[in-house]
């Protein structure tokens, strides 16, 4: 029985090494609050190639001052990463509510 080969896009990749860097720095910074992420490709409102990182918060989660000024640390290291690894795409990391 043959099976198929089914090759990887180059989007497919890209977004796996963006997902593998997000998580690596989640798991660096270890906030409990932050239960997981999400990764979107496409083009933003100027047709510039663009990231969407969505971070998932817990929904129990009373966020104070102090948390929100983590996940905005945590934030900028993810488009640091982003930018350092040229990836050629603008990175807008979000915050949502996991389900």
């Amino acid at each position: 029985m043959a099976v198929a080969y089914k090759e990887v896009s180059e989007p497919d990749k890209e977004k796996t090494q963006i997902r593998r860097l997000v998580n690596r720095v989640l798991k660096e910074r270890r906030l409990s609050l932050i239960v997981g992420s999400d990764v979107e490709l496409g083009d933003d409102s100027t047709d510039q190639p663009a990231v969407w990182i969505w971070l998932l918060i817990d929904p129990r989660s009373k966020l104070t001052k102090s948390e929100l000024g983590h996940i905005n640390e945590l934030a900028r290291s993810i488009k640091t990463e982003i930018f350092q690894n040229n990836f050629g795409r603008q990175p807008y990391v979000r915050l949502r509510t996991a389900a």
